[in-house]
């Protein structure tokens, strides 16, 4: 059974300059694993694999949890397939605009965007994070990532997706997962996609960006996976903060990677 949002993954490279560009955004560091193990049968998911890859781990009231990743490099270009989207205020002096024609979004998912959040949506650059995402400004709500676009090839594929893993559209265009808990909830946008050549459709796990949406689950060894998601299949345990974590990993068609975690007490 799935429950709700665990985090979603950024990768990056000088995870120590990433940590304390979140923290400036209002993030708090739970915890970090500085030599985690990187399971071998997701070999086949990278395009550079490492034995260990270093994570830390942020929360952030009325936002999506992130988990910042290092697996000492990065390939290719900045997957397309999920990207956060910034509730903040002013703009940090830092980041650099995106011009339009490299915008991976059709006219029709920027006009979108802009309907659900009041707001004219920008793409932007953050160098430290490595990472292209929309900027909301907006000065009454907690700075942060509130929630991903989508953008895809096929919008019903994808709606099709985020059926299977309980989401469901709260709002036209706007899809949330079923949860009780505020901590657990996130927010996701289908948007058609727009082919502007300096985007990775087909991105592996190590590509910039935000490759993972990792949903917290339980039962997950008897877990129906949804036939959307069998592709890229697999299935291990791993330690993670002290804790035994079954995980099972999967990267469906039209979608970005995804991970179902349940912690066990078997540790």
């Amino acid at each position: 059974m799935l429950i709700g949002l665990s985090h979603i993954a950024l990768n990056c490279v000088n995870i120590r300059r990433a940590s304390e560009r979140l923290a400036r955004y209002g993030y708090e560091n739970i915890f970090g694993e500085k030599q985690l193990y990187n399971h071998r049968l997701k070999m086949n998911m990278m395009a550079n694999y490492v034995a260990t890859h270093h994570i830390e781990y942020f929360i952030s009231k009325g936002n999506m949890s992130i988990e910042l990743i290092s697996y000492g490099s990065l390939s290719g270009f900045q997957s397309p397939n999920m990207i956060p989207l910034m509730v903040k205020g002013d703009p940090c002096q830092e980041w650099q605009k995106v011009k339009i024609e490299d915008v991976p979004v059709a006219g029709s998912g920027m006009k979108l965007v802009a309907e659900l959040f009041g707001v004219v949506p920008i793409m932007v650059y953050d160098p430290v994070l490595m990472l292209n995402f929309l900027w909301i400004k907006d000065y009454k709500k907690p700075p942060g990532f509130a929630a991903c676009i989508l953008p895809t090839s096929s919008l019903e594929k994808t709606r099709d997706v985020l059926s299977a893993l309980r989401f469901s559209e709260t709002r036209t265009g706007l899809w949330s997962i079923l949860t009780p808990l505020s901590s657990l909830q996130a927010t996701l946008i289908p948007v058609q996609y727009r082919d502007c050549g300096k985007w990775s459709y087909d991105p592996m796990l190590d590509s910039p960006g935000a490759t993972c949406l990792a949903l917290m689950a339980s039962n997950t060894w008897q877990m129906q996976i949804p036939a959307q998601c069998e592709e890229h299949y697999a299935k291990f345990d791993l330690v993670v903060n002290n804790k035994n974590c079954h995980i099972i990993m999967a990267k469906p068609r039209h979608f970005p990677y995804v991970e179902f975690i349940q912690f066990t007490n078997d540790y």
